[in-house]
């Protein structure tokens, strides 16, 4: 709330012009002159500058990554959920959205990729799985454009793939 002095008449300093303001931001102490249309019609000339040369930068492809510009990878938390039988996967996978697979049970499991934080798990997708001598190894993609508003695919989905029935650990590698 403003609330007005009554001795208050008139401010004591005159009004000055956005040109006025201006000029005093600009620090100059000298008066612009007017621009008039006689002023317009003299030539302008640049004088030429000698350009220094650009250096060659090489970007490295899309998917390709180089020791001398490595890509940064966005990178969320994920873990992985295992399902051995018939009964927790057909319940799981009726109430879920998933990859859709047939899995024989008795000879593999289906492994899901589950998000551990607020990101939804539809942003991970499997590229590939694989089996080493001391390991299954998960590849797998993140893809943030997932969470954007216009997206129109599925947010909340989970990645799903088949591996063989094993004691072997698994390890997740995200792919750029």
């Amino acid at each position: 709330m403003i609330v007005k002095e009554p001795g208050f008449k008139k401010v004591s300093a005159p009004l000055k012009s956005p040109m006025q303001r201006l000029i005093e931001m600009s620090g100059k102490k000298e008066k612009i002159p007017p621009v008039e249309i006689k002023n317009l019609n003299r030539k302008i000339s640049i004088p030429k500058l000698k350009e220094k040369k650009l250096k060659a930068f090489n970007v490295p492809r899309v998917g390709k990554q180089d020791k001398d510009f490595p890509i940064e990878i966005l990178k969320a938390w994920v873990d992985y959920k295992i399902f051995s039988d018939s009964v927790t996967w057909h319940g799981f996978s009726s109430s879920h959205k998933v990859s859709k697979l047939a899995p024989d049970f008795s000879k593999e499991n289906v492994l899901i990729l589950v998000s551990l934080s607020r990101i939804p798990s539809g942003v991970f997708s499997i590229v590939s799985v694989g089996k080493t001598e001391k390991a299954f190894v998960v590849k797998y993609k993140v893809n943030h454009l997932v969470m954007s508003e216009g997206y129109e695919g599925d947010s909340d989905f989970y990645s799903a793939a088949l591996i063989e029935k094993s004691n072997l650990p698994i390890k997740l590698v995200q792919q750029p």
